[in-house]
């Protein structure tokens, strides 16, 4: 069926539905509409046209997704005065749109994947949300003002003169709405620098500009104090990163020109995740972890150039003993910032040993493409085989034992997951077992290949009165063993004991563990006496 029966009649129609429909045409002429409110011919991949709507008065959508066949918009809804939503993502035959669609009510737009739709019309200035990725759009009215904007994605616009960065993109100034909130901005070669309207995007959330090629600067002395979300991917020549706002959560400035990270980073308290990779002038890392308390992931990987990392943490006793006269209550509102993930894969200039003698840092795991386990780690074995280490000289009375595991596996998927078990022994026959579990995620083809990769994992055990009582802390020696999962193989690994831990560094464990709950992975303890109660 090529169009609807000619007996039917759309009078009374409130909602018309038709999708993926084999329909080239609904019907001929100008049908009674004036009940109608939504039209959704999604995926109409044979409509070449669509009807006259001009009686159409009431409609408030109209959809039009994946009609791939449809060259062009009827002009006729130019005269939809109630229409506040019109999308027709994927219409990839559109050449045109009517010139004017300047409707009061329309508030939302989606051009997405109109590859051959060169112009954009007069459109209504009450628009919200407006989306233009991989169109040709390279024309724009000249008296374009979109005040209530508050979404704008602007992404593989693909004009001749656009792409090539002949012209530069002065649109960008009238589309920057002091409403906005959402900003998406990629591959757009002639975007040089940003308008100074951009300081005026006081409720911006959501900022990516990303494989803007030709970014050299951004604004200063700005402060966008609702931006969460930041992305300057693949901006290549941009070389300094200003202090734009302090409540990032998220930052992005993988395969950008930047030299160092910036100090005042230390300033976002709230960063969960910071993304450096293929930073090929990176040369130096300075993080204050111990301000950034929601940190979670840091990746450096590919950075080739990177020398000198510095992860300060406590800087002093006092912020630890402060923190251990907290109350249980208090410590178990912590967040679980205090151990990051840390990559540095490929940053063959780097030395771990100059980042592990740090130990006032804490972290959950690193990853270093290294060989063989370091000197560091003191108590060194291959393959699977488990380590002997005697407790002489560590005092259980504290309420953490920490270590360290420095592991070498060769690694085919994506997450490595790395068991580390502990059994302490007695003089007098008590014990009590212990396992963290430890997924590294590593995402690099490098490593997934079949590349050594050496992963160090910051381990914290609770000593408490339900796993370890005091008067049985007469512990002399651990064994201990990793398992790593099917898919790796585990080359060698060592341990290094923390063993003061009165000190800030180790007293840092105490506030990770929440009621025995080892934070850098999945525990299970049992006891010697719930083993017997077992019995």
């Amino acid at each position: 069926m090529r169009s609807m029966p000619t007996t039917f009649s759309p009078k009374n129609l409130i909602k018309f539905k038709m999708q993926f429909s084999k329909l080239e045409k609904l019907w001929e002429g100008v049908a009674s509409l004036t009940c109608l409110k939504e039209m959704d011919l999604y995926g109409c991949a044979y409509l070449k046209e669509i009807p006259d709507l001009a009686m159409a008065a009431n409609l408030e959508t109209l959809i039009l997704v994946f009609c791939v066949s449809l060259v062009k918009l009827s002009s006729s809804v130019q005269n939809l005065n109630k229409l506040t939503t019109l999308d027709m993502k994927f219409c990839e035959s559109l050449e045109t749109l009517p010139t004017f669609i300047n409707l009061k009510s329309l508030n939302y737009l989606d051009l997405d994947g109109c590859r051959r739709l060169r112009n954009l019309p007069e459109i209504s200035t009450k628009i919200s949300k407006l989306i233009l990725n991989d169109t040709a759009i390279e024309q724009f009215p000249c008296n374009l003002r979109l005040e209530n904007l508050v979404e704008l994605q602007m992404k593989n616009l693909m004009g001749e003169k656009l792409r090539k960065g002949v012209q530069p993109f002065m649109p960008l100034q009238a589309m920057l709405s002091p409403t906005l909130t959402m900003l998406q901005l990629e591959n757009m070669p002639s975007l040089v620098e940003l308008p100074s309207s951009f300081q005026n995007l006081n409720e911006l959330e959501f900022l990516h500009i990303i494989n803007c090629r030709n970014l050299e600067t951004l604004p200063t002395g700005i402060n966008l104090q609702s931006l969460d979300n930041l992305s300057f991917k693949g901006c290549s020549r941009l070389r300094s990163f200003p202090e734009i706002s302090t409540n990032i959560s998220s930052l992005n400035l993988e395969k950008t020109g930047i030299e160092e990270v910036p100090w005042w980073i230390e300033k976002f308290s709230n960063l969960t995740y910071l993304q450096m990779r293929h930073c090929s002038r990176l040369k130096c890392v300075s993080l204050h972890i111990s301000k950034l308390k929601h940190l979670k992931k840091a990746y450096f990987s590919n950075c080739g150039a990177l020398t000198r990392v510095d992860l300060s943490g406590y800087e002093s006793g006092v912020e630890m003993i402060e923190a251990d006269n907290m109350s249980k209550e208090a410590s178990s509102s912590l967040p679980d910032s205090c151990v990051p993930d840390l990559n540095f894969w490929d940053c063959f200039n780097l030395d771990p040993e100059t980042i592990l003698r740090q130990q006032s840092i804490i972290f959950n795991y690193m990853i270093f493409p290294v060989k063989e386990v370091p000197s560091y780690f003191t108590h060194r074995t291959t393959g699977i085989s488990s380590l002997t280490i005697p407790l002489l000289h560590v005092p259980l009375s504290q309420p953490i034992f920490r270590f360290r595991v420095g592991a070498v596996v060769t690694n085919n998927d994506e997450e490595v997951h790395i068991k580390v078990k502990c059994e302490f022994k007695g003089i007098c026959g008590n014990s009590f077992d212990v396992c963290s579990d430890f997924y590294v995620y590593t995402n690099y083809k490098e490593v997934r290949e079949g590349g050594h990769m050496l992963t160090i994992l910051d381990c914290r055990i609770p000593l408490n009165e339900d796993n370890a009582p005091l008067a049985q802390r007469d512990y002399d020696h651990v064994d201990m063993q990793i398992d790593a999962s099917d898919h790796c193989i585990l080359k060698g690994w060592g341990i290094r004991l923390l063993e003061d831990c009165s000190s800030p560094e180790n007293q840092l464990g105490n506030l990770i563990n929440i009621k025995g709950l080892v934070k850098s992975g999945d525990s299970n303890v049992e006891t010697e006496r719930s083993r017997k109660r077992m019995r």
